[in-house]
């Protein structure tokens, strides 16, 4: 996976703005954006392929994915757009935990998940200090 990012203070002397580009072997790439200075809120995750693009809104809890597709008179974009349930996301993963560990299955995410996810944060903190 190649990881570019960067990071700039624009109030306070750490990072207050920071972009990241997620570039996996398979082409799929993936930006995040994170601000502290931003006048609205913003909570959103989109990711591009060869013949995808998928966005997430996680402040409306919805989300749109267009895929490229042969239409009649060529290609074509269709749209497909799906909408979250109405809960607070650290509830269900909470409650999601807890099933895993009342049931003795294995969780949603696991603590290799977790590793990998922390590692690729590593990642991102030590591009932006270069």
């Amino acid at each position: 996976m190649q990881v570019d990012a960067v990071g700039v203070p624009v109030l306070t002397p750490k990072v207050d703005i920071a972009n990241v580009r997620l570039r996996l072997a398979s082409g799929l790439i993936a930006n995040l954006t994170a601000s502290r200075v931003s006048v609205e809120k913003v909570r959103k995750f989109r990711v591009f392929s060869p013949k995808s693009y998928i966005s997430v809104d996680f402040a409306a809890r919805s989300a749109q994915v267009c895929r490229l597709i042969e239409g009649a008179d060529g290609p074509e974009i269709a749209v497909e757009r799906t909408a979250a349930p109405n809960e607070e996301p650290l509830r269900r993963q909470l409650a999601a935990f807890i099933a895993a560990v009342r049931d003795r299955s294995a969780p949603l995410v696991t603590g290799s998940d977790g590793l990998r996810a922390l590692a690729l944060a590593h990642s991102v903190l030590a591009r932006m200090a270069e």
